[in-house]
């Protein structure tokens, strides 16, 4: 973005130097990346024609003696305008004109010519061709280098200014020098009730489909126009900051929309039908032939200014070639609007085109802009072009934007800047920026200006006063008060320990997509009901947010298996939910946010994989990767409990409910447990819809990540290595099919006391010798003490009591 010093002084008395005020503008505004001088052409000189005569050759050109300063040149020169006495740019041999065009010393029909008399066209200020430049004697020497506009121009990035739509133009640029420079603005507001009508004659009709994409629409129609060049000011000022002059309709609103940031464009109204003006969403079909002669197919979601039968405008971005303003022009509709800045990128995206306007509209300007626009404009065009306001201004403004307070504690502004800035000193800075306050003791009620949108919080004034009271000026100083440390995010924490303990035992993490289809949700068999729907989604493959990590796991072990027969992944990621569960997040009404551990242990390699001997192993070495990481976190008592399932998405015979420990009811006498999570086989069937390899064993592993960060502990209990020895016993129990292992190992070390160092499983046995129904499992049970050596009679005792137990408890019975 280009910012004119000379435009800049249109509204303030800026006596710094360009680099001073380059400076300025990078410490206390916004950075500048560099200055410029413009208006300059170099190798373009100013002289003066001394003589004209016809050439000999050709009835068209003539030859002229031009004096630039140091020597008198022979141009060859076909302008119908060229006269003695005339001061005139001259182009001398190697400069390279508008177009990289090179001049040349050369012959033209049998005559020498030394350099080149420019028109308009040929230094690129405008497309007049029609002739030479004439210049004011006063204003120019002969010899001297030619300049229309001697001007320094600011190099600003707007990518630097997002959140300072008002700094878009040079008034507000104005408006923060002069707050910098502690002057005041030259600057008048204007309302538009105060445009009168010249003379009725037509109505303008204006309406707007959806007011959140189009806040504000202004519209007038003005006839009598006369299309024709700008002033030499007028084409200065667009020249001095790149902008080319077309003529003198599309300069003024080229030029307002420099000036005060707000875009305007201006329709040829006889190319209008049935004066009217719509602001809606194009209709799937439409096309429309913008003016740089490009035909752009529409879509529904793009916000188009159309008349009563077709598109004549992407609202916001570029006019239509249909409806331009043209040299035959001779009344227009004038548009001053206020477009969705999330439309305008998201149709500046689509189709390609950019503009000033979009630029603007992107960053959401101030709505209450428009007043002083159509005003600015509308006197413009009467002054310029000899229009005539002929219609009643339509405006489209639903819902007005007003000023805002924001209260400030000057204590806390000191505090927050650091250092200690007068109530007065403080009161002159909000002056300048144009933040009107109220006093009240300690506290300031600043009243926002609508064009400064980017001030809400009292942290906002307090970033205002210090860039304006100057950043250099606030003195460096050491960080004074208690330091203390951050809150430990403890599920962050467990997190990557999960994550590091799982790939330090051979896994490997993977993500996959936060959506999923309605078909991956069916083929799994499961609740349309308790899935998200998006409203907008990219494709129909992402049309539901995730409300598991099974489908994605699954659909990485089919890929995954292209290239290895043996692997272990996992994914730790969020799931999203319409069903209350009292443990989860509830992040939207009716809508639920949990976090899920899910991984996979796949075996597809043929000598390894077949029988049920494999599947059992592979199995349980699942689960004791997950009996490992519950430990690891601090849950030490756990249980699996068989899941006799009876769908096609895991294995009726290898999946169980993982518990955990939780308390211990002392009214009961028994320990509480809280599911967080399951362990089981993939079905065949589910294997098969995945296009999984016939015989490959695919276990899964699905954890409530949530509970468990809450139910980890940092805390491991220390116990004392005793010294002395330990006799171990072996016991086998015939019992119920349905009984766990792991509620048999809760009650040996239950009635064991304190003497039950360790319990290990080491057979299972299921067979016609001991029943149907009916399964051995065999321990190894461990006894120790930790202040003595126990002698037989008391290893014995505390054995029987706790075979007794087992006995108790299940029915069963020791085997022999």
């Amino acid at each position: 973005m280009k910012i004119s010093l000379n435009w800049l002084k249109k509204y303030v008395d800026i006596e710094m130097t360009p680099e001073k005020l380059a400076e300025s503008v990078t410490v206390h505004i916004v950075e500048v990346d560099g200055f410029e001088k413009s208006g300059i052409f170099e190798g373009v000189v100013v002289g003066k024609v001394l003589k004209v005569s016809n050439h000999p050759n050709a009835d068209k050109l003539k030859l002229a003696v031009v004096d630039v300063g140091k020597k008198k040149l022979n141009i060859v020169c076909g302008a119908p305008n060229l006269a003695e006495g005339q001061i005139v740019p001259v182009a001398l041999p190697g400069t390279v004109l508008s177009g990289n065009f090179k001049i040349k010393k050369k012959e033209v029909r049998g005559e020498m010519s030394y350099g080149m008399i420019c028109a308009e066209d040929e230094l690129g200020i405008s497309k007049n061709h029609d002739e030479i430049i004439v210049l004011d004697e006063k204003k120019y020497k002969i010899g001297e280098p030619f300049a229309i506009n001697d001007d320094v121009v600011l190099q600003i990035e707007n990518k630097a200014i997002p959140h300072r739509p008002d700094l878009m133009g040079h008034l507000g640029m104005a408006r923060e020098v002069a707050a910098i420079e502690k002057k005041d603005v030259k600057f008048e507001e204007h309302e538009i009730s105060e445009i009168k009508v010249d003379e009725k004659k037509v109505e303008l009709k204006v309406s707007v489909e959806d007011e959140k994409f189009c806040k504000r629409y202004a519209g007038v129609v003005l006839d009598g126009v006369k299309v024709g060049q700008s002033p030499d000011w007028l084409k200065n000022a667009l020249e001095s900051i790149g902008v080319r002059s077309i003529n003198n309709i599309v300069d003024i609103t080229n030029y307002i929309t420099w000036d005060l940031g707000q875009p305007l464009h201006a329709f040829d109204a006889e190319k209008i039908t049935g004066n009217e003006i719509k602001v809606r969403f194009a209709e799937k079909g439409e096309k429309l032939l913008t003016i740089d002669n490009k035909k752009h197919g529409l879509d529904s979601d793009m916000l188009v200014i159309a008349d009563s039968k077709k598109p004549i405008a992407f609202a916001g971005i570029m006019g239509g070639k249909e409806s331009e303003v043209t040299d035959g022009t001779s009344k227009i509709i004038l548009e001053v609007a206020n477009f969705d800045g999330y439309n305008i990128r998201n149709t500046s995206r689509k189709t390609g085109l950019t503009s000033d306007a979009s630029l603007r509209f992107a960053k959401d300007p101030d709505p209450n802009m428009v007043d002083l626009a159509i005003h600015e404009a509308v006197s413009m065009l009467k002054e310029l072009a000899s229009a005539k306001v002929v219609s009643e201004i339509s405006d489209f403004y639903p819902k007005k934007i007003k000023p805002w307070n924001v209260e400030i504690s000057l204590k806390k502004l000191n505090n927050f800047i650091g250092v200690e800035i007068s109530k007065e000193k403080v009161l002159e800075i909000l002056k300048f920026l144009n933040l009107k306050t109220r006093e009240n003791g300690d506290k300031l009620e600043i009243i926002i200006p609508t064009y400064r949108r980017d001030l809400k919080i009292p942290e906002d004034i307090f970033e205002e006063v210090a860039r304006t009271y100057g950043y250099a000026n606030i003195p460096q100083r050491l960080v004074r008060g208690e330091i203390v440390p951050p809150r430990q995010n403890m599920e962050l924490y467990w997190r990557s320990f999960a994550k590091n303990l799982l790939v330090a035992s051979g896994f490997d993490e993977i993500y996959t997509y936060s959506f999923t289809s309605e078909a991956m949700i069916k083929r799994l068999g499961l609740n349309l009901e308790g899935h998200i729907k998006v409203k907008n989604p990219v494709s129909p493959d992402a049309a539901y947010m995730q409300a598991s990590l099974i489908p994605g796991v699954l659909e990485s072990v089919e890929l995954n298996l292209k290239t290895f027969d043996e692997f272990n992944l996992f994914e730790l990621g969020k799931i999203f939910y319409t069903y209350d569960t009292s443990e989860e997040v509830k992040f939207k009404e009716g809508m639920w946010e949990g976090s899920k551990l899910c991984g996979a242990m796949v075996n597809c390699n043929p000598r390894k994989s077949k029988g049920g001997k494999v599947r059992s192993e592979s199995f349980l070495k699942a689960k004791g990767i997950v009996e490992f990481l519950l430990k690891k976190m601090g849950m030490n008592d756990l249980r699996f409990i068989h899941l006799d399932v009876h769908n096609i998405t895991f294995h009726p015979g290898r999946t169980a409910i993982v518990q955990v420990k939780t308390k211990t009811d002392v009214k009961l006498d028994q320990d509480v447990f809280e599911e967080v999570g399951f362990i089981g086989e993939v079905h065949p069937v589910m294997l098969e819809k995945f296009d999984i390899k016939d015989g490959a064993v695919v276990i899964l592993f699905d954890l409530d990540f949530y509970k468990l960060s809450k139910l980890a502990s940092e805390k491991q209990g220390y116990k004392e290595i005793t010294k002395f020895p330990s006799v171990t016993l072996d016991v086998a129990f015939v019992l119920d099919k349905k009984v766990s292992v792991s509620e048999v190992i809760a009650m040996i070390g239950g009635a064991g006391d304190d003497f039950v160092e360790n319990i290990e499983l080491f057979d299972t046995y299921e067979g016609k010798e001991i029943g149907k129904n009916k399964k051995s499992l065999a321990f190894h049970i461990v006894y120790k003490s930790s202040d003595r050596t126990l002698t037989d009679k008391e290893v014995h005792e505390q054995h029987a009591r706790v075979v007794g137990a087992v006995k108790d408890k299940f029915g069963a019975e020791v085997r022999e």
